[in-house]
């Protein structure tokens, strides 16, 4: 797979194009069969399904989440921005436009309201993350494992 250099374009955000961007890692899910497994997030979903029901995982960039039940209107994300990009309304109205992803809102927020969706992993710590709850896969149901591939963890199968 070949990757272009858009305008204006960082030779890091380049780099970044080249590691997968995860919205989320549920560990411990329980759903969809027997067993526990993690199940991963991916970002930039291109299927635009009718029913989806993960429509924060559509986009392929990195995006400013609000939840409004988490908001106590503080107003530290507004006097943090330097960009502008929270007016007067507060974090519910946010002007992507002028949001840089800078993170600084997210960090003074004090109730959690406000958040980044994706993180771009590398193979490798996307590996190493789920390996490490490994014992709970292996455990948790032995129909599931008898069906998996796997004996080892994927770690150790490494190299």
């Amino acid at each position: 797979m070949q990757f272009s250099v858009l305008e204006g374009e960082s030779p890091k955000s380049l780099a970044e194009r080249r590691r997968p961007l995860v919205a989320e890692i549920k560990r411990n899910s329980l759903d969809d069969g027997p067993g526990i497994r993690s199940v991963v997030f991916f970002k930039g979903c291109p299927l635009a399904c009718v029913w989806c029901h993960n429509p924060e995982c559509i986009s392929a960039k990195p995006e400013i989440m609000f939840q409004r039940r988490a908001c106590i209107n503080a107003g530290d994300c507004r006097r943090v921005c330097s960009e502008g990009a929270i007016g007067a309304a507060g974090p519910g109205a946010i002007d992507l436009s002028k949001c840089t992803l800078c993170g600084d809102c997210v960090d003074e927020c004090p109730s959690g309201a406000l958040s980044i969706l994706g993180k771009y992993y590398s193979p490798d710590e996307l590996v190493d993350t789920l390996a490490r709850d490994w014992a709970f896969y292996d455990n948790s149901s032995p129909a599931a494992n008898r069906r998996s591939s796997w004996t080892t963890p994927p770690r150790s199968r490494v190299n």
